[in-house]
């Protein structure tokens, strides 16, 4: 090919190939299409072009290679990245070497298609800047998204290409001609949440300036499932609270912005989008969608695929055995780990298990490095665990509690596992009575000796000197050691004075006073209960017993106490001032997220006093 205009930045390839055939001089459409692909029966695409690969083989010195065409002038990267990476493969060579026809197919566009545009879309002030800088104008990429209606540079509503390129010559292009459009520029004032819309524009434009090897499907499910568990919006194990969701979205959005986007999603239909996105399945899903769904969990798309997964609950593996008999005991063996939520805390459980047989369970997070040697429940022993206790039942040596010593379980474990493994405690376990006697007579002479040369000694000072012999007699000849031990001494009577109530009440009452004063000078205090105000004066025993004679102290305490839905209400003023001043604007669910309300558990008089925080925002 003798002449091949420059691409312009972001300009769509389809306008340059238009640019091409104004400034080629061919009178037909097919001239210039044979020319740019080797074939006068190809149709050009203005959203998904083909046959890329015979276009840059003609253009001059290969300048322009596949790849860079399909990064900077066209639409694929927008769609490529929200498909997996196996299928991408397939996709990219596609659109190198075959034809438009079965793309829309393959990217979900025909049977996802949301927003279409019969015409091409152009901005006012972009055609300005362009005219001044290049002599001519162009069709950006950016501007003829599905679902895009504003600049993603200029803010400013795109506007219609006076042409309707879906009744034009199936084989023709269309050139941007500036003095033939309108140059009026006009603010998405028309359109519902105009910052969203804007948001949306400069989302797609990231994603299509975004190198295709760094994101994919799987990437952004990922992300999801990391961001909806943070949100309180799924588990652990990544099932999703789907009402909670759908309340949230479109609390967040407003039905009639979605709606506008055709987007609003069907809460019972099964299969609605919103649904099927958050799921495992991979069903082809319009971009703006992922978009309008990352910008709900992020501020921007940058943030979203920079997001770091907040540390994991029992830290990164491996994890440790904690099987007393195994020859790794302690050791970091077990490559994975079962991560549930406790049914009723809805804390992370985790379970662990390893090759040796033996499982056990504990609830986090860890919040400590000691955290990893805890076990909550032991699940299984295991074969190895077994195949020890076995032996040392043989052996005939040990008592029964030395051995659940030794294999660190319960005794009651021992006494179990011994009739699973048909070993009869009675045979197998035989206490050495003669040491036994020998241990106790020893012990015993000890602290004799010691109360001989001490006589005045309390029980309380033997049991800090001999806490070894002390607890063994205790546990196995109490008998003897209460024989041994000198009398209990009785502490001597103590006599109480007369209190003077009145006195009392009056000087409580000028407490919980001053208290309560400097409880309300925190900013966001806790709810005020009588445990809070005996806590705060140091004298919650004695306002829980004595109420009946603390009669002036009980008057101050009643006029101050919070009930629960008090609380709630002043936590939601609070909240809402706090949230007003850092975002401008109020949303219901970040007031209840941050407040820790459930929206279905929310008193009339809680929902009021929302409605209202809500309604003075806007006035």
């Amino acid at each position: 090919m003798m002449f091949f205009p420059d691409p312009y930045p972001d300009e769509i390839l389809y306008s340059t190939f238009a640019r091409y055939h104004f400034y080629s001089g061919n009178k037909s459409y097919r001239d210039t299409l044979e020319e740019l692909f080797g074939s006068g029966n190809i149709m050009p695409s203005v959203l998904f072009p083909s046959k890329i690969e015979s276009v840059s083989r003609r253009i001059k010195n290969g300048k322009y290679l596949p790849d860079y065409l399909i990064q900077n002038h066209t639409l694929f990267p927008l769609y490529i990245q929200l498909q997996t990476f196996e299928k991408r493969q397939n996709l990219i060579k596609a659109i190198k070497h075959g034809d438009s026809e079965g793309l829309y197919a393959s990217l979900g566009v025909a049977a996802g298609s949301i927003c279409s545009k019969k015409h091409l879309y152009y901005c006012p002030v972009c055609v300005e800047e362009e005219v001044s800088n290049y002599n001519e104008a162009y069709f950006k990429r950016t501007h003829q998204i599905q679902g895009v209606f504003v600049c993603h540079i200029h803010r400013c509503l795109l506007r219609e290409y006076p042409v309707d390129y879906r009744k034009y010559s199936r084989i023709g292009f269309i050139r941007l001609d500036h003095k033939v459009i309108s140059n009026r520029v006009a603010y998405n004032i028309e359109l519902p949440k105009d910052t969203d819309h804007f948001r949306i524009s400069q989302a797609a434009n990231y994603f299509l300036n975004h190198p295709l090897e760094e994101v994919s499907l799987e990437i952004i499910k990922q992300k999801y499932k990391e961001l909806l568990y943070d949100r309180g919006l799924a588990k652990h194990s990544g099932q999703v609270n789907q009402l909670k969701l759908y309340e949230q979205f479109i609390d967040y959005y407003g039905s009639d912005f979605l709606k506008s986007l055709e987007s609003f999603p069907q809460k019972d239909n099964g299969y609605c989008w919103l649904k099927v996105i958050t799921r495992k399945i991979t069903r082809a899903i319009h971009p703006i969608r992922h978009i309008l769904l990352i910008l709900f969990l992020s501020n921007n798309v940058e943030e979203f695929l920079n997001y770091k997964k907040k540390q994991e609950p029992f830290g990164r593996g491996p994890w440790i055995c904690l099987n007393p008999v195994a020859f790794h005991y302690k050791q970091p063996v077990i490559s994975n780990v079962n991560i549930t939520e406790d049914t009723k805390t809805k804390e992370p459980v985790g379970t662990f298990n390893c090759s040796c047989g033996f499982i056990y369970s504990r609830r986090g997070p860890d919040t400590s490095p000691q955290d990893i040697y805890k076990i909550g429940t032991i699940k299984a022993f295991g074969g190895s665990w077994e195949n020890t206790l076995e032996k040392k039942l043989s052996q005939k040596t040990w008592s029964l509690r030395e051995l659940a010593r030794e294999m660190k379980c319960d005794p009651k474990t021992i006494k179990k596992y011994s009739q699973k493994l048909n070993k009869s405690l009675d045979d197998s376990v035989i206490i050495n009575k003669t040491e036994k006697l020998k241990k106790g007579d020893c012990y015993t002479k000890s602290l004799i000796c010691y109360l001989e040369l001490n006589p005045d000694c309390s029980r309380t000072q033997i049991r800090k000197k001999f806490n070894r012999e002390y607890a063994w007699l205790y546990r196995n000849d109490k008998p003897l050691l209460e024989k041994v031990l000198p009398s209990s001494k009785k502490s001597p009577t103590k006599k109480y004075n007369r209190v003077d109530w009145v006195q009392r009440d009056f000087e409580i009452g000028h407490d919980v006073k001053k208290a309560l004063s400097e409880i309300k000078q925190l900013e966001d205090h806790e709810r005020i209960t009588l445990a809070l105000i005996g806590r705060a004066i140091e004298k919650e025993d004695l306002l829980r017993k004595y109420k009946q004679k603390l009669p002036y102290t009980m008057r101050v305490v009643s006029s101050e106490l919070e009930t629960i839905e008090d609380y709630q209400i002043r936590r939601i003023g609070n909240i809402s001032k706090k949230l007003y001043k850092e975002k401008g604007k109020l949303r219901k669910w970040e007031i209840l997220k941050e407040a820790g309300l459930d929206q279905k558990k929310l008193s009339i008089r809680i929902v009021n006093e929302i409605e209202m925080v809500l309604e003075a925002t806007k006035a």
